[in-house]
């Protein structure tokens, strides 16, 4: 393969790898929190501990 190929190559598969988040993101289905209707008993159950993991947690300083 000569340097032009290889190049071409790479852009091409440069530009369809930084693309994917950009098409997985227009795919993607309406949000759980924006939804009208009531939550399904897994999604309730999940959501005690959705944010357990956060450093935030406690009083807002920012008043």
């Amino acid at each position: 393969m000569s340097k032009r190929a290889t190049a071409v190559a790479l852009v091409a598969f440069a530009c369809c790898t930084f693309s994917v988040p950009f098409v997985l993101s227009g795919i993607s289905g309406p949000s759980m929190y924006a939804s009208e209707k009531p939550l399904d008993v897994a999604a309730v159950r999940r959501g005690a501990f959705m944010n357990s993991g956060s450093k935030d947690i406690g009083s807002s300083t920012n008043r």
